[in-house]
């Protein structure tokens, strides 16, 4: 019997076409199993979530906020860069 379809799969290209070698996300949420994955030019991050027990869970939870948060901060921080210096050739 086949499982049902994973509640999240996306992965994403980060790299816009031309620009260096094959950049990527993926996330997954798949009955219980939580994984995210970052992948640019030769390197790969995995990073699981543990979500068996409610603490575990909240941890997770907390984890992928603490990404978010200072992922928000890193792109304020390059796009006031860009600001203070409009006369770089940005490509973005």
């Amino acid at each position: 019997m086949r499982k049902s379809k994973p509640r999240l799969y996306v992965r994403k290209f980060l790299n816009r076409p031309g620009h260096h070698t094959v950049a990527s996300v993926l996330a997954v949420v798949d009955h219980g199993a939580y994984t995210f994955i970052l992948s640019d030019c030769d390197r790969t991050i995995k990073l699981d979530f543990n979500g068996y027990r409610s603490a575990g869970m909240n941890n997770s939870i907390r984890k992928a906020q603490v990404l978010i948060d200072v992922l928000t901060q890193f792109k304020a921080a390059m796009e006031a860069e860009v600001k203070e210096n409009p006369g770089r050739d940005y490509d973005y």
